[in-house]
């Protein structure tokens, strides 16, 4: 481990400055996005989801609950962009998605605000 003065993680938490938590809270929503690539390649829908809904979405959720919402809203939002887009074209909905009430409920069910 390296020392820095900024921070340290507790219990996989970014305790120390802003700065620090902020960076730390990218890199965490880099990789949570990184894994839904290989997510998007299950044939299955209803495995996607399932697995979008309870595993995925699962591990912001305690950053979230745990830092401030000032550190946390742009991480969330982040998190939440991607999911949508991951379901988005998993599903192959129509550039006009966002109008439609249907659409909007399934982009929904697995994101965090």
């Amino acid at each position: 481990a390296t020392y820095c003065s900024e921070g340290i993680p507790l219990l996989g938490l970014p305790l120390g400055t802003p700065k620090y938590a902020t960076q730390q809270l990218e890199d965490v929503a880099a990789k949570i996005i990184t894994t839904l690539a290989p997510i998007s390649t299950i044939p299955d829908g209803s495995i996607f989801m399932m697995i979008m809904l309870q595993c995925v979405n699962l591990s912001p959720l305690y950053y979230i609950r745990n830092l401030p919402p000032a550190l946390t809203m742009p991480f969330a939002t982040a998190c939440d962009d991607a999911f949508m887009d991951a379901v988005t074209r998993y599903l192959c909905f129509p550039p006009s998605w966002q109008q439609s009430p249907p659409h909007l409920w399934a982009v929904a069910q697995p994101c965090l605000g």
